[in-house]
């Protein structure tokens, strides 16, 4: 920790990102719930793993305005996480162990696009942040988000 011999710096890469959460709408504008995230991708001869678990928290700040306004939104993710990095052509050797992490993930999206009354779909763009004493890495999100509303009565 704060050693620069030990310093390793996973480059940037492209890889997946997957989230799903569950919660409960406090109003029509504001749902709050829990989530779980993975992310991964190969920089170079690494591979960067992420994930986290914490409080979702979803403001559509708009919905007043109804119409196409009402389906955008805002999106902060809190909670902890944990991040590893290896060398890709021996991942039973960890080059970075992030431990317990802290993190925190913003987004912006549109849920525009229905199937029905239940499913709303639409794309989202995000930034994801995991840190402790011997981790930091970020990545941007870019991606198409579904989401189910099982007691819709629309």
């Amino acid at each position: 920790i704060g050693l620069i011999g030990y310093y390793t710096d996973s480059g940037i890469g492209f890889g997946f990102s997957s989230r799903a959460w569950a919660g409960f709408a406090l109003r029509d504008f504001l749902i709050f719930g829990a989530s779980v995230a993975a992310l991964g991708f190969p920089t170079g001869d690494n591979t960067v793993i992420l994930g986290t678990v914490g409080f979702h928290t979803e403001i559509f700040p708009l919905f007043p305005l109804g119409g196409t306004y009402r389906e955008l939104g805002l999106a902060l993710e809190t909670g902890i996480g944990t991040g590893i990095v290896m060398p890709g052509t021996d991942t039973s050797k960890l080059l970075v162990d992030g431990g317990y992490s802290s993190s925190v993930g913003v987004s912006a999206f549109y849920e525009g696009v229905r199937l029905g009354p239940k499913v709303s779909m639409g794309p989202y763009l995000g930034y994801d942040y995991v840190w402790s004493s011997s981790l930091r890495g970020g990545a941007f999100v870019l991606g198409w988000r579904t989401a189910l509303y099982p007691l819709n009565k629309k």
